[in-house]
């Protein structure tokens, strides 16, 4: 029940953070929706309320992962026409060049395909979640941090994010009447916000204190 009680707080933390609005002014500041969900993470992080050094590591993983996964742009996958804030700083990522470079190398053309869209959401969401196992792993190697939780179901959350946002867009592509839905669901964008804020609450709970 906690699982599934996180992986819907979190369905609504990340449709908030996306763009949800309310009439109340400030419940659409950034800052305090960044101040809700780094909250939110670490509650779930800190399993040892009397560590102090748990607390500490803890918020900085939530600080991570707030500012380098939920706060980057999501880049590729809102381009072909569907977005029109993207901009060249949305794609400045190190991990764009050995993609540009293989899809080059592979197509020997101009033309578009679409499984850039999802490498690039793969490397965009999963390489921060990598960052934190492998940062925790040092710390475990150190005996700084217990050898449980090991944090490496960030990354199978991170991971899932193409299948996510590709599949949301394929969906709505293949059945327009979805265009008709609710505002807040709506969008490819808005389903995909959803469906992984809720793979990553319940997948956070998941990893820290199992079934």
């Amino acid at each position: 029940m906690d699982i599934l009680l996180n992986g819907i707080l979190w369905a609504f933390l990340r449709r908030w953070y996306g763009g949800l609005e309310f009439k109340i002014q400030l419940l659409n500041k950034r800052f305090v929706k960044t101040i809700v969900m780094v909250t939110a993470m670490t509650a779930v992080l800190v399993y040892d309320w009397s560590s102090p050094k748990l607390i500490a590591i803890s918020l900085l993983y939530a600080l991570w992962i707030q500012f380098q996964f939920w706060s980057r742009a999501v880049g590729a996958i809102l381009d072909c026409g569907r977005n029109h804030t993207q901009t060249k700083r949305n794609y400045n990522r190190w991990y764009v060049r050995p993609l540009n470079w293989f899809y080059r190398a592979e197509r020997k053309d101009t033309r578009y395909k679409k499984s850039y869209d999802f490498w690039f959401s793969e490397m965009r969401y999963g390489f921060p979640m990598i960052a934190v196992w492998g940062v925790n792993a040092l710390l475990i190697r150190f005996g700084i941090m217990p050898e449980e939780p090991s944090y490496a179901g960030l990354i199978v959350i991170g991971l899932l994010s193409g299948p996510v946002y590709f599949g949301s867009y394929k969906l709505f592509d293949h059945h327009n009447e979805m265009y008709c839905l609710p505002a807040w669901i709506g969008q490819s964008k808005n389903l995909s916000e959803i469906v992984f804020g809720f793979i990553f609450g319940a997948g956070l709970w998941l990893t820290v204190y199992g079934w």
